[in-house]
């Protein structure tokens, strides 16, 4: 029982396979690659020949521009259509100005700030040539000051101790003072 639909599984496989196959066959050969050419008869007639060429190709130009603005922007309007004829100088379209202000202003602002850098540059430059020649007299000054204000100093650090020690109301108290008196009217007179 199980082997008679097995039969007619393969029966029914094999015709379908068959049936196809011609399917194949009758497109090939009404379609394809070895279906038959039609060909256009004609009779034989004397006459003139006029030569023609025809083709398929590319039409180029022999000098070809690039054109484009040299600042960037928005396109405002265009002044010229595809295939029209241009002169040198004629204007192709117009940009939207506002960009350009923009950047116009912005170069302003970096250009003020490089000058107020110079000038800054300048004055510090000036102050600097000022304090060179300010520190050349102080150190004249201060190598003329230098014997006195070692022997003040060492004097006053002598009877800071013993004021320190000996506590205020001594003598060394007056010592002191006049000592600090002492270095201050020597460097009013020197400078």
């Amino acid at each position: 029982m199980k082997q008679r639909p097995l039969v007619v599984r393969r029966i029914v496989i094999g015709i379908l396979a068959v049936a196809l196959v011609a399917a194949l066959a009758f497109v090939a050969l009404r379609t394809g690659p070895l279906a038959p050419i039609r060909v256009t008869v004609t009779s034989i007639q004397e006459g003139k020949l006029s030569p023609a060429l025809f083709g398929i190709g590319t039409v180029e130009a022999r000098r070809s521009w690039m054109v484009g603005p040299t600042v960037a922007g928005r396109v405002l309007n265009v002044r010229v259509d595809v295939g029209d004829t241009v002169k040198a100088g004629q204007v192709l379209a117009r940009l939207d100005p506002q960009d350009l202000n923009l950047s116009t202003q912005s170069l302003e602002a970096q250009r003020a700030a490089a000058q107020a850098d110079l000038d800054f540059t300048k004055a510090e430059h000036e102050r600097f040539k000022e304090l060179l020649e300010r520190k050349r007299m102080l150190a004249a000054t201060v190598r003329a000051r230098a014997p006195f204000v070692d022997a003040l100093s060492r004097l006053e650090l002598r009877a800071l101790g013993h004021v320190r020690r000996e506590g205020a109301g001594t003598p060394w108290q007056r010592v002191l003072l006049l000592s600090v008196n002492a270095a201050a009217a020597g460097l009013q007179n020197t400078g």
